[in-house]
């Protein structure tokens, strides 16, 4: 675009300004170009005077969102909170304590998620996506459920137009307490707010194959994994509904996949592992497709 090659012109100048690197990277990083975003970013912040000016707090963030898109757990939370100890509890906190948060959420360690979500709680309040993912590590570390419904609550509440995320989570915690009815009102509130919500149409997905009506679940699932081809959850409710249906061939593609795209460093993680269930599942369509040494690898 004119704007990039504007910002490219203006970055080679190198005229020790950060302005143009940083507003590069942003741009770039806005496009989903993350590894070409990275280098001007991490360049961008070596320019600033003070740390804690709010061009050198946003360059911060963006440093932390960038490793993030790349799946580099360590260092984006490594940006965030050298961006949360440059703001010194100041408004530029804010998003730097979100990503941190979630960063930890992300490489697996949910313990340290939920202190730092609470933190960020405490520090800035009630805010919508803070206990959001408050609530989402605390569910995630096997913590009390009653928490993580108050906060799933107190999410939809702090933001009723932007909802649709919390009250997703809500239904699918409901479900699993057993309170069906409030379950499916919460489901179909989300679904109203953002028909699209992708976690939201999962759950229905999920849900109908529960109630019998498989067709209508592949349909579903097969929406979803069109949009999000590497989401290891979709593939693998997918290939057992392909299992189901006799369509072994095709389920084995999709539960290689899911194995294939579900993150290392989740593998283990918690009491029963979802890449167990993955790995069963696959070894019992394996098993059912008259390969017993590929499902004995698989199984192993």
């Amino acid at each position: 675009s004119e704007a990039e090659a504007q910002l490219r012109t203006a970055t080679a100048l190198q005229d020790g300004d950060a302005s143009a690197p940083l507003e590069l990277g942003a741009l770039l990083l806005e496009t989903n170009r993350a590894d070409e975003a990275l280098p001007f970013l991490v360049r961008a912040r070596s320019m600033h005077a003070r740390r804690s000016s709010p061009e050198a707090l946003r360059n911060g963030v963006a440093l932390g969102a960038a490793s993030l898109a790349r799946a580099d757990w360590t260092a984006a939370e490594a940006a965030f909170r050298d961006t949360v100890s440059a703001a010194a509890g100041g408004d530029g906190a804010l998003g730097a304590r979100m990503g941190e948060a979630a960063s930890a959420y992300l490489s697996g360690d949910f313990d340290r998620a939920v202190s730092l979500a609470s933190d960020a709680v405490d520090a800035h309040g009630a805010i919508s996506e803070l206990l959001l993912m408050r609530a989402l590590s605390t569910a995630a570390s096997g913590g009390v459920a009653a928490e993580a419904v108050r906060d799933f609550r107190a999410a939809a509440e702090a933001a009723p137009l932007d909802a649709a995320p919390a009250l997703a989570a809500l239904a699918a915690w409901l479900k699993i307490l057993g309170e069906d009815a409030d379950a499916r009102k919460a489901l179909d509130d989300a679904l109203d707010l953002q028909p699209r919500n992708f976690f939201g149409r999962w759950l229905r997905a999920r849900w109908a194959a529960d109630s019998g009506d498989l067709p209508g679940a592949r349909e579903e699932l097969r929406s979803l994994v069109a949009q999000a081809p590497r989401c290891a959850a979709v593939l693998v409710d997918l290939g057992w509904l392909l299992h189901q249906a006799g369509s072994l061939s095709a389920a084995e593609v999709s539960l290689r996949r899911a194995e294939q795209e579900f993150p290392p460093s989740l593998r283990g993680a918690g009491p029963a592992p979802a890449w167990a269930e993955i790995a069963y599942r696959r070894g019992l369509n394996l098993m059912a497709m008259n390969r017993a040494a590929d499902a004995l690898e698989a199984f192993d």
